[in-house]
């Protein structure tokens, strides 16, 4: 059975009119690109860092970021073993 993401809180939102113009940029790199024969992908931006750490990732972990868990303590600080206790994203 698949565990349910929930994606991190804080991230950015775009209202319409912004939201139009990054769309209509992004539609001229996109055809640009497809001009030039590239196809297109999509990937997460962050994903939970037990799934990045899983071992599946070969070579391709050691590139992740750690990102930070949010409200982290001094006594947190000091109490990690392992800078990667202290994050939960990547």
């Amino acid at each position: 059975m698949a565990s349910s993401v929930t994606p991190p809180r804080g991230m950015r939102d775009f209202l319409p009119a912004e939201k139009a113009r990054r769309e209509r940029v992004l539609a001229v790199i996109r055809d640009t690109y497809r001009a030039h024969g590239f196809d297109e992908i999509e990937t997460p931006v962050m994903e939970d860092s037990d799934r990045l750490h899983a071992g599946l990732g070969g070579d391709n972990e050691k590139l992740a970021f750690a990102v930070m868990k949010r409200a982290l303590t001094s006594d947190d600080l000091k109490a990690a073993a392992d800078p990667l206790d202290l994050a939960d994203l990547g």
